[in-house]
């Protein structure tokens, strides 16, 4: 729960472990700009002024989309893709960030559930599956339906981390006296290392919260995200314009999709298309729900 700072828009999350400050309206952690401004003049604001937001590119905006509760509505400013097992810390609901569906301990959607203890059940398209999958494979979906996405980093990332590392040498420079500085015909810090600035959760699912940057490195062709949130990155694409990752599955895959649901197996015949025949199968069977997805 919240307690309300009378007449204005600033609330405050009472669990002590929390004591979050956010705006009651727009649900946006709260910063000093956002006094007198109201929700709409406040994002415009973040967009012109805050320097931050631009160098990080689509970190940036993958820690405003976050993880919002599927009960409470609750929002955290954290990516999707690290812990999938989400514990919202305003309401008792346990669910799944990719997709929202709730994990349950007494889950009686079918027999064997009741053997499995806590757990959920996942679309094919959620990023709980298609984590597994390699960036080209998921890049080439994106592809075949003429979707387009983001492979270079941010121009101000790029400068931000370049001015770390001349800042840093410099410091060195001025720390020792017996160093000479660099001839100026070095182009130090002329390829910046990237880290990946994306908000996530550290820690384990028991512990208490704690929101940091991930840190790993960036690697080329990954629009200035690690791999792990770049693949963040492609299946929220692939979700946002509905596309059906079974052109991509093998037919292993396949199988287990059914199996998961407890769908009989077809047989494979002589001289079919095996791995098409499994693919109809699913359709029919499994056909997917339509999601409210964030445009980018």
């Amino acid at each position: 729960g919240f307690i309300n700072d009378v007449g204005k828009q600033k609330v405050e999350c009472v669990n002590p472990d929390c004591r979050q400050l956010m705006c009651f309206h727009c649900k946006k952690p709260w910063e000093a700009q956002h006094e007198n401004l109201t929700c709409e003049d406040f994002a415009q604001w973040k967009i012109s002024n805050d320097l931050e937001q631009h160098p990080q590119g689509l970190a940036a905006y993958l820690n405003e989309e976050g993880i919002k509760c599927p009960v409470c509505g609750f929002k955290y400013d954290l990516a999707k893709g690290g812990y999938m097992h989400f514990k919202c810390t305003q309401c008792p609901s346990e669910f799944c960030s990719g997709c929202n569906g709730f994990f349950k301990k007494d889950c009686t959607k079918y027999e064997s559930c009741r053997k499995k203890g806590l757990h959920a059940h996942h679309p094919r398209d959620c990023l709980f599956y298609l984590r597994d999958e390699d960036v080209d494979v998921l890049q080439k979906l994106l592809i075949d339906n003429n979707i387009p996405f983001d492979v270079e980093p941010p121009e101000g990332q790029v400068q931000a981390e370049a001015k770390k590392g001349i800042q840093a040498l410099e410091q060195v420079v001025k720390d020792d006296e017996d160093l000479a500085p660099p001839p100026m015909a070095v182009p130090v810090a002329a390829a910046p290392v990237l880290k990946c600035r994306v908000m996530s959760w550290s820690g384990s699912f028991d512990e208490p919260r704690v929101d940091e940057e991930c840190g790993d490195y960036v690697e080329s062709g990954h629009a200035g995200l690690c791999q792990r949130h770049y693949k963040v990155y492609l299946v929220f694409k692939i979700n946002q314009n509905r596309i059906d990752p079974l052109p991509i599955l093998e037919v292993n895959q396949l199988k287990a999709i059914l199996r998961r649901d407890e769908i009989k197996i077809p047989d494979r015949l002589n001289g079919e298309d095996y791995k098409r025949r499994l693919q109809e199968k699913v359709v029919q069977d499994l056909p997917l729900k339509d999601r409210k997805v964030t445009k980018f």
